[in-house]
């Protein structure tokens, strides 16, 4: 199996099991004009930025496309700020990947792959898949008998964070 990607992260999960190809670049224009003389299996173009509509007019590939948005594509929560462009931009941008690339979405919450099953009812096209942390490198030092939490994500709304200091409060009054 053949894979393209834009992240490191996706070289080190599947690198013994397929080969993998990187290229840094953070426009699926880019990928996907690499690609054009290679065949991959798969081309997973990790979505990090904010909405910026990315224009692959013209460019076809036989290879699945997965996009990986590494972003929310809709904020509904009602901890989160909401912002017009993101509310806007992000959601026309997947259905540009869905529509007119035939694109899978990978999606880092849940209330993003019901938001994709609600408007597009023809096929599956979101997968949940949460990144994970690996264990082998981040493991818990003696505990000497003190209950120990780690949380491996940055301090922002989009990891969790506001949820995490909940849960964390309520650890502490129950111990």
């Amino acid at each position: 199996m053949r894979i393209l990607t834009n992240t490191t992260k996706i070289v080190r999960l599947l690198g013994d099991y397929a080969n993998v190809d990187y290229v840094q670049t953070r426009r699926l224009k880019d990928m996907l004009t690499k690609a054009s003389g290679d065949y991959y299996d798969i081309i997973y173009f990790a979505k990090y930025v904010p909405p910026l509509i990315d224009f692959t007019r013209g460019i076809k590939t036989k290879s699945r496309l997965v996009v990986g948005m590494h972003v929310p594509i809709k904020i509904e929560h009602v901890n989160r700020p909401h912002h017009v462009v993101q509310n806007i931009i992000m959601p026309l941008q997947v259905m540009f990947y869905l529509r007119r690339l035939n694109a899978y979405i990978h999606v880092l919450n849940k209330d993003d792959e019901h938001y994709l099953t609600r408007i597009i009812v023809d096929r599956k096209v979101a997968f949940y898949l949460p990144l994970g942390t690996d264990t082998e490198l981040f493991k818990p030092l003696s505990k000497f008998d003190i209950f120990t939490v780690m949380y491996s994500a940055r301090a922002s709304w989009q990891k969790g964070t506001d949820i995490a200091v909940k849960v964390l409060k309520t650890l502490v009054k129950k111990i």
